[in-house]
């Protein structure tokens, strides 16, 4: 017999709609489908908006810092990578930018270049790594560039502020071949790639490359961690490094099949079977947890990220057994009518989990040939269905 149990509320994500202007000063782009909210909408808008970073290409979420380890709420851009450091509330520092030109070039194998011999006439020279920044032509290039954008930082003079928006240089200005084939001069920065395009109107002779891009499409997405056993058992606690996780099991007893899953002073029974499983089931990330497992047979936990499918909005998704869809952003926020199937015997329920809600648009015995509808809130949201036959979800 199969019980239901609610699963561990999704904690609050930044909505990604695809509306231009959103409520609460969202700033919601058509280009990449995903908006900025408070406060890094203000901040795009103060610092530099599109040319300086890009568009978002992603919702915001929490995130392990590659540098620190330390978790923050964090929003990739084309160009940079924003986060949220709470430590720093209430100051002008409470969003900072990643490195990323330098974890580029460490994804590329490159580090910091020889220092230059030294200071040249006309450009600027950074003592602490030893390098120039000079213009390409008269009164444009990488040099004005630098002086001309910063971050608006009250108290900060305008080296600094351009200092804290692009960081020291790492490299010379030399020829190079970027993402999009172009072979441009380029200088490499610690928040930034400056890029000489000569037939270019002069505002746009210097762009910016989009690092924010490179670097999240050349990390490694998290292992999976995984474990297993025989009979019951209690497991070491584990921190689960990724926000939003799926949990798949495998069972393969003729008895009860029951786990627990234990965050804090929160319990939530993951999983209660009879017999051979293999279903997948919502756990929330970034916290420290461990299982109690209930098993007569042998046994195997699988968790990794939730991955990211936008064409699950418009197209459904379909599957068999127990099953934790991708995340994706609701084609709409409100109210959407579905179909939906089912062949098996047993519980047919579906969750849509949302960021700001869920809604329970299933929970049926048996076979199931229904239409209802689905109440959608802002985004990511992702589906949980229990089945023990085939089901499909689609939009009507």
């Amino acid at each position: 017999m199969r019980r239901w149990f609610s699963i561990l509320m999704l904690g609050a994500l930044v909505i990604a709609g695809i509306p231009s202007i959103a409520a609460a000063h969202n700033l919601c782009f058509n280009e990449t489908g995903f908006c900025l909210e408070d406060p890094f909408s203000d901040y795009w808008e103060s610092n530099g908006g599109l040319p300086v970073f890009g568009y978002p290409i992603n919702a915001a979420t929490d995130e392990a810092n590659s540098d620190t380890g330390q978790t923050y709420k964090t929003q990739w851009l084309e160009r940079n990578r924003f986060e949220i450091h709470p430590e720093n509330a209430g100051t002008p520092y409470e969003i900072l930018l990643g490195l990323l030109g330098k974890n580029r070039l460490a994804q590329l194998n490159r580090g910091v270049e020889p220092r230059e011999a030294g200071a040249i006439a006309g450009c600027l020279w950074f003592e602490d790594t030893g390098h120039n920044v000079c213009d390409q032509a008269q009164g444009l290039g990488f040099k004005s560039y630098w002086q001309s954008n910063g971050l608006k930082i009250p108290g900060l003079d305008a080296y600094a502020r351009s200092l804290q928006l692009f960081g020291l240089p790492l490299t010379s200005a030399t020829m190079e071949t970027n993402a999009n084939g172009d072979t441009v001069m380029t200088q490499w920065f610690e928040r930034a790639r400056f890029e000489w395009h000569p037939n270019n109107p002069d505002q746009y002779k210097v762009l910016l490359g989009l690092l924010g891009k490179e670097v999240r499409e050349n990390t490694p997405p998290p292992q999976p961690i995984m474990l297993s056993g025989i009979g019951p058992k209690v497991t070491d606690p584990l921190m689960i490094p990724f926000g939003y996780a799926r949990a798949t099991f495998t069972h393969d007893g003729r008895s009860n099949f029951i786990v627990w899953a234990y965050q804090g002073s929160d319990r939530d029974l993951i999983v209660n079977e009879i017999g051979g499983y293999n279903g997948s089931r919502f756990v929330t990330g970034k916290k420290e947890t461990f299982f109690e497992i209930d098993a007569d047979g042998t046994w195997s936990l699988r968790l990794e990220p939730l991955g990211y499918n936008q064409g699950i909005a418009s197209g459904g998704i379909e599957g068999r057994g127990d099953t934790v869809s991708d995340l994706f952003e609701p084609a709409k926020i409100g109210n959407i009518p579905y179909r939906f199937s089912h062949n098996g015997n047993s519980n047919f329920i579906v969750w849509v989990y949302c960021a700001g809600g869920r809604d329970l648009v299933q929970n049926e015995i048996g076979p199931v040939q229904s239409e209802a509808v689905a109440r959608f809130s802002k985004g990511p949201c992702f589906y949980e269905v229990q089945a023990d036959g085939d089901w499909s979800i689609a939009p009507k």
